[in-house]
C-alpha cells in the first residue's frame, strides 16, 4: 500500500521554489513559450524558471490562470509535467504517467546553456488525471519553450539518488514511498523517465550509519532494481544482492530525516538468469518521513 506520493519530490520542490522569481515572462530577454492544450493554443504570459544544482523547474501561466509546469534535470531526464489552473478549481489537474514516462511522453532537452542560463525544450504527449492510471481521463499537450532561468543554492546540498546501471549514468527524477514488509519498514521508490526503478528499503528503527549486506531474500536495508513492462503495465523485480552503506542520517525537524549513503549490487532477471546487470557507483541523499 502506498504510504505517500513523491515525498522526496515535494521536499526538493520546497527547496527549489524558495526564491523563485515570477518576472521572467514569455517574450522578455528573447524568451519564448508555446503551449497547445487539447488542440487549443494557450497564450503564456508569465514564465518562472529556476535551476538548483542539477534540477530545473519551469512553469508557464496564461492570463486565465491555466498553467503547465516541468520538472527535469540538466541531463535531459524528465521528472514530471503537470497541467493545472491557479484560479479555476474546476479545471482538471493532469500529470505525466509516473512509470517509464519517457515511453508515454516525449520530452526533448534541445539545449542548456549553463553560462548564459538558458534552457530550450520541446514536448508532446498525454497528461493523465491519475498519474498512476493510463486508463484515467487524459489530455494531449505539446509545445516548446526557450527561457532564461535563475540559479540558486539549495537549503540542503546534494539531494538526489543516482548510480550507473550497466555502466550508464542513471538519475532519479521522481519518487514516492511505500510501506515495507512490516509496519516498521519503508521503501523509497526512485524513478527516472526510463524503464528502471531503484528501490531502497529501510528498517525505520534500524537504519543508522553502517554497512548492510543484502540478498534477494532481504526484506529490509536493501536496494533493488526493477524494470517496467509496457505490455503488462507493471514492474519486474530483479533478484539483487550487494551492499548498502548508510554514511549519515540527520534530523530534518519534525518532518523527518535526511539519510545518505552508497550502494552497489548485482541484479539478475528472474525469468532469464543469464541476464545479469551490475549496478555500481550508487549514491543517495534523500528525505523521508516516518
Amino acid at each position: 500500500m502506498k504510504k505517500a506520493h513523491s515525498l522526496v519530490l515535494l521536499f526538493v520542490l520546497a527547496v527549489l521554489t524558495v526564491s523563485c522569481s515570477s518576472d521572467s515572462g514569455s517574450g522578455g530577454g528573447g524568451d519564448s513559450f508555446t503551449y497547445v492544450y487539447d488542440g487549443n493554443n494557450v497564450n503564456i504570459i508569465d514564465v518562472t524558471a529556476q535551476k538548483v544544482e542539477n534540477s530545473l523547474v519551469v512553469s508557464g501561466t496564461a492570463a486565465n490562470g491555466q498553467s503547465i509546469e516541468f520538472n527535469f534535470n540538466k541531463f535531459g531526464d524528465l521528472g514530471t509535467v503537470s497541467s493545472f489552473s491557479v484560479s479555476d478549481f474546476d479545471f482538471p489537474d493532469t500529470e505525466t504517467y509516473q512509470n517509464f514516462s519517457g515511453h508515454y511522453f516525449t520530452f526533448n532537452l534541445i539545449s542548456i546553456d549553463e553560462t548564459n542560463k538558458r534552457v530550450h525544450v520541446s514536448f508532446s504527449g498525454n497528461l493523465y488525471e491519475e498519474f498512476d492510471n493510463l486508463n484515467s481521463n487524459s489530455v494531449p499537450v505539446s509545445g516548446e519553450f526557450e527561457v532564461t532561468y535563475i540559479e540558486t543554492q539549495p537549503n540542503v546540498a546534494g539531494l538526489g539518488v543516482d548510480c550507473k546501471i550497466a555502466g550508464e549514468n542513471w538519475y532519479s527524477t521522481n519518487s514516492y514511498t511505500n510501506n515495507g514488509y512490516s509496519i516498521d519498514d519503508f521503501i523509497l521508490r526512485e524513478l527516472s523517465d526510463d524503464e528502471n526503478r531503484i528501490s531502497i528499503g529501510f528498517d525505520a528503527t534500524n537504519n543508522n550509519p553502517g554497512t548492510y549486506n543484502f540478498t534477494a531474500a532481504s526484506t529490509t536495508n536493501f536496494v533493488k532494481l526493477s524494470k517496467f513492462n509496457t505490455t503488462s503495465v507493471d514492474f519486474t523485480d530483479y533478484n539483487c544482492a550487494g551492499t548498502l552503506t548508510v554514511t549519515n542520517k540527520t534530523s530534518a525537524g519534525f518532518i523527518g530525516y535526511i539519510i545518505e549513503g552508497t550502494y552497489s549490487f548485482t541484479a539478475t532477471n528472474p525469468s532469464n538468469p543469464s541476464q545479469v546487470i551490475q549496478v555500481t557507483n550508487g549514491r543517495f541523499k534523500t528525505f523521508y518521513s516516518w
